[in-house]
């Protein structure tokens, strides 16, 4: 077979896995020590972590330069931009996690101790809608917590367990799994979690009132079964997929089997994490060793925080307590028409269907029946997918998410 249909056929299977064929870009020359917790600005900077340099590095894509944003980050790791775009730090040698400007002002320690004992080494965070954020925090370099674990802090402040991961060989602490990666779902109502030592990616259900943790199941596995896998960040697309760096390649899952739909290589040194960004955050940069990388054509929108989701006019609160749809998600829609019941009678003004990105996408139609039932049928072109489903009435806007299988 001939070089011209080899890659022919690979475009093909790309294509079917809904992926393209990519394009890896070493962005540095081999300047940084080891770096790690890459995070979009929003605008036009990517932030990462020169580990054993303690600093946070900038590099701006407009112009392809790198700079020194701040140091003495305490051997700084995972970096998540709230939704003020506040940094927030994990900072392995402190113990604990920090709130800064991005020019390294201390806004405020988030987290530093657990039962009046400093953490380990935080490792890698993310961020919840509400503000809360779950970290993991193994003993990479420092041991002061018996176990090695996954927290969640709340947007109170209170900090609480939401997994202990075991030690494979009680005569050697140092052996203790290592969880590591951590992001939400752009749904905002699944955690992936990943463990260096294990090929194992788990997933759980996110309570959606207390962040609390729960049905941990099995998501994934790495093509690799050795003792080490080094399994590390995580991102996710709008689409659902999430991106696993491990060793020498990012391992892209899709949820519908345990194997990577795609693999992701062309990398001379082991990667350890990765973001979206860019202004329509289709580039996936990824830090390795001692260099940024950039991934390009990969034919999908990346996502960020559940926080960039559309907003109900409504509180939580207030649609609990009046016009609540029942259960919508995550009750798939099979067809092309669905029923959403209500709680109470309402006056329902539109209905409006929105990607995770806030694309707006065409309703073929609804019917009102006795205010408490909505009948819609969806454009029969509308790709399978997780969708905002949104009601406007005279009182705001209810908003719930629905998936198309």
């Amino acid at each position: 077979m001939n070089r011209k249909n080899i890659l022919k056929i690979s475009a093909l299977l790309l294509a079917s896995l809904g992926l393209n064929a990519q394009t890896v870009t070493k962005l540095s020359t081999d300047q940084f020590e080891f770096v790690e917790g890459p995070v979009w600005d929003g605008t036009d900077i990517i932030y990462f972590s020169d580990i054993p340099a303690s600093k946070v590095i900038s590099y701006t894509l407009s112009t392809n330069t790198f700079a020194e944003a701040f140091g003495n980050t305490n051997r700084s790791n995972g970096l998540m931009f709230n939704k003020d775009f506040d940094l927030i730090v994990c900072e392995g040698e402190a113990g604990r996690i920090t709130r800064r400007e991005v020019d390294g002002t201390i806004l405020e320690t988030l987290a530093s101790e657990f039962n009046g004992i400093r953490f380990n080494d935080p490792n890698d965070l993310c961020i919840d809608k509400k503000g809360g954020i779950y970290f993991t925090d193994p003993n990479f370099v420092f041991t002061h917590q018996p176990e090695n674990r996954l927290y969640y802090r709340n947007s109170e402040g209170e900090i609480s367990i939401q997994e202990t991961f075991p030690n494979n060989d009680t005569s050697t602490p140092d052996n203790r799994d290592k969880p590591n990666g951590v992001i939400i779902s752009p749904d905002g109502l699944t955690l992936y979690v990943d463990n260096t030592f294990s090929k194992n990616v788990y997933k759980y259900d996110i309570d959606q009132i207390t962040g609390a943790l729960s049905n941990k199941t099995l998501f994934g596995e790495l093509p690799d079964n050795s003792a080490n896998t080094g399994a590390d960040g995580m991102a996710v697309d709008a689409s659902g997929k999430l991106y696993v760096t491990a060793k020498a390649a990012i391992h892209v899952f899709d949820g519908s089997q345990l194997a990577p739909i795609s693999t992701i290589t062309g990398f001379n040194e082991s990667v350890t994490n990765c973001t979206f960004g860019g202004t329509d955050k289709d580039i996936l940069f990824v830090t390795g060793g001692r260099n940024l990388y950039r991934i390009t054509d990969l034919g999908v929108t990346g996502f960020q925080h559940p926080f960039d989701l559309p907003e109900s006019t409504l509180s939580v609160n207030e649609i609990e307590e009046n016009e609540t749809i029942d259960a919508i998600y995550p009750m798939p829609v099979i067809n092309d028409d669905f029923t959403v019941k209500l709680t109470s009678d309402i006056i329902v003004d539109d209905v409006t269907l929105y990607s995770l990105t806030g694309a707006e996408f065409p309703i073929s139609g609804f019917n009102v029946i006795s205010g408490k039932e909505i009948k819609v049928s969806l454009d029969k072109a509308l790709e399978k997918g997780t969708y905002l489903f949104n009601i406007g009435t005279s009182t705001g806007l209810i908003g719930k998410k629905i998936v198309i299988k």
